[in-house]
């Protein structure tokens, strides 16, 4: 993501587990890209709002707590620009989302969250979106819609 950057552009992410944390810090580091990513650490949607004053954003991926999915995309309709991308891993959740019910391996929150996401994002009204088979499911969203907050452009 760092070399499909703007020169001004700048990625950040949220990391819960501070073993990925030490990572990905080490990572960054070690390819001199501290001064393009900003690692935020905590639990993605108590640290989101952080990012507000941020936005608007050109893309905005999500790969988080499954069951939050919805609250994920509630917030990035609001900081994301149009003609934004929004990215999410996970849509097919583990090839069970389109089941008539949630097998005993997925929580029943996390199924109908991702099913309430997935019909949000194919609203032909606000998003171009499309959900690509991949094991676990990848679905790409352009916004059709204006931002409400428009400020600096980030990723």
């Amino acid at each position: 993501m760092v070399k499909a950057l703007p020169k001004d552009g700048h990625i950040y992410t949220i990391e819960n587990n501070p073993q990925h944390s030490r990572i990905a810090k080490k990572n960054f580091s070690a390819f001199n890209l501290s001064d393009k990513i900003t690692l935020i650490e905590g639990d993605a949607l108590e640290k989101i709002n952080e990012l507000s004053a941020k936005a608007p954003f050109d893309m905005i991926f999500i790969d988080a707590d499954k069951s939050s999915y919805p609250k994920y995309l509630d917030w990035a309709e609001s900081y994301i620009k149009q003609d934004g991308l929004i990215v999410a891993d996970n849509t097919l959740l583990f090839d069970t989302v389109f089941l008539e019910s949630p097998p005993k391996e997925v929580s029943e929150k996390s199924w109908h969250a991702m099913r309430e996401f997935n019909d949000r994002l194919s609203d032909e009204k606000k998003y171009f979106s499309i959900l690509i088979p991949t094991d676990e499911g990848m679905t790409v969203a352009l916004k059709l819609t204006q931002v409400k907050n428009q400020g600096q452009r980030n990723v």
